[in-house]
This record gives structure tokens, C-alpha cells and sequence, in this order.
């Protein structure tokens, strides 16, 4: 009985270790999906300056609500709620964060493609929640 015993603790111990591994992998990968980077590395002649952008939102617009960048540029969104929750979307490049009022959110992402890219907010914030729009140049 005792052997029985001791075999099911080791194979307890063995899938436990196996599952935090697991898990801690997948945190390795988590940073880069959470603030909307690329997993492909952009290639060399591509890669560009930081430019960083601060954008505020209240009903039912966003300031500026035109960002100019070049390809292959890090773009960083400072993002501040003037009044209540909003949202910033830009799903091309994986970006979708949300932000309340006094608080500072910070999303990265590479601007590895050309093209005006649309943002809107993604979390409703009132009858003109629709026209809450703006777009993204990249060159």
C-alpha cells in the first residue's frame, strides 16, 4: 500500500512540475502579446525611430486624433480618460486597451505595415461613442 502511495505523490509531483512549466512559458510570451508587438522580428532596413504619442480621450473624441509615423517605427500611445472609461483599437497592429479617468496607460507596438489604419474606441462611453474615431499613417 505504501508503494502505491508513494508512486501516486510522484506522478502528482511530475504533473504539477510539468504544468508550472508550462505556465511559466507561456508568461515568457505574454509581454510581447500584451502590448501588441510583433513576434516577427522586423527585418533590419526596417526598423525605425521610438515615437511616442500622448493621447487623450473624452466624449466622444480623441486628442490628436491623427498620428503620423514611418514604417517600421515603435509607436508608444500614452493614454489618458479625461471623463470616463474609454477604449483605443487599433486592430491591425493588435492593439485594443482600455483606460479610466486619472489613470495612464502605455501601449507599444511596431509599425511593421503601410497604410491609414483606423482606431476608434472600443468600449462604450455614450451616444457619440460611434463617432470616437481617429487614424493611424504609416509611411
Amino acid at each position: 500500500m505504501k508503494n502505491k502511495e508513494i508512486i501516486i505523490g510522484i506522478a502528482v509531483a511530475l504533473i504539477l512540475g510539468a504544468g508550472l512549466w508550462f505556465y511559466n512559458q507561456s508568461k515568457i510570451q505574454a509581454p510581447e502579446q500584451e502590448i501588441g508587438l510583433s513576434p516577427e522580428p522586423v527585418p533590419t532596413e526596417q526598423v525605425g525611430q521610438e515615437k511616442t504619442f500622448e493621447i487623450t480621450a473624452k466624449r466622444w473624441e480623441f486628442n490628436p486624433n491623427r498620428i503620423e509615423v514611418n514604417q517600421g517605427d515603435l509607436v508608444i500611445l500614452k493614454l489618458k480618460s479625461l471623463d470616463v472609461e474609454h477604449g483605443l483599437a487599433i486592430p491591425e497592429f493588435g492593439v485594443n486597451e482600455t483606460f479610466t479617468a486619472g489613470e495612464e496607460k502605455v501601449v507599444m507596438f511596431r509599425a511593421d505595415k503601410t497604410g491609414v489604419f483606423p482606431f476608434f474606441c472600443s468600449v462604450y462611453c455614450g451616444p457619440g461613442h460611434s463617432e470616437m474615431r481617429g487614424e493611424l499613417i504609416v509611411r
